[in-house]
């Protein structure tokens, strides 16, 4: 699953899933772990624990890929991290994720 610039999840179906047999077709997710990590720390603003450190990107984060898995139930699922630093895609599109702002320090 991905998100697009609204913010829409976009899921594909399995396409080695049998067809016309009446059965469902399986179902493969892959998340944006890094979007849906600040989509979540914005979601729920004020949450923390007791010492002050945010826990709403994560309970976010949680609740989201709890929400999937029992309203979509996929037989696989994967979530996939930027690795935080330039890859070889800022040097083949100078304006990969420039339009992005910084991560929040909080996050």
């Amino acid at each position: 699953m991905s998100l697009d610039r609204n913010g829409t999840a976009r899921h594909r179906t399995d396409q080695a899933a049998e067809r016309g047999s009446g059965s469902r077709s399986r179902r493969a997710f892959l998340i944006d772990g890094t979007a849906f990590c600040y989509r979540a720390f914005y979601a729920i603003r004020v949450l923390s624990t007791s010492n002050g450190r945010p826990t709403n990107a994560v309970y976010g984060f949680s609740t989201m890929l709890q929400s999937l898995r029992e309203k979509q139930h996929p037989e696989y699922l994967a979530v996939a991290f930027d690795v935080g630093k330039p890859t070889f895609r800022h040097q083949q599109f100078e304006s990969y994720k420039a339009h992005r702002k910084p991560m929040p320090d909080l996050l």
